[in-house]
């Protein structure tokens, strides 16, 4: 019996990877911060959805950068299918600062009070 928890856990752990791989470093949770903060600020010029609306997750980026996508969240009072979050706006945190991708070139510009969306 101990043998096949061992071999089940070991497969869990294959399948789905070790716990702490779905753990945020305290760089993502920050930049995510970033994000969030010059989103209640500036977001009205991205995006007419309630914060409550919006969800922002990490993604794939370049060394030395922090992409994270601003997605749609379709929960309860929110409207729209669940089973699908489309892209708002992508962000990029690098050198402490918050940059936002325009989708059509993908060039990046400051999102703060200069952005003219």
């Amino acid at each position: 019996m101990r043998s096949m928890k061992k071999t089940v856990l070991v497969l869990f752990l294959i399948l789905f990877g070790a716990p702490s791989a779905f753990a945020e470093s305290p760089a993502v949770t920050t930049a995510i911060n970033k994000v969030v903060a010059a989103y209640k600020k500036y977001g009205k010029q991205v995006s007419s959805l309630s914060m409550s609306c919006i969800m922002f997750m990490q993604e794939d980026g370049d060394p030395g950068e922090i992409d994270i996508a601003a997605r749609e969240d379709h929960k309860k009072g929110c409207g729209g299918d669940p089973d699908v979050a489309p892209i708002v706006a992508r962000f990029i945190v690098k050198k402490n600062k918050v940059f936002i991708e325009d989708p059509v070139d993908m060039s990046q510009h400051p999102f703060d009070a200069s952005y003219k969306g």
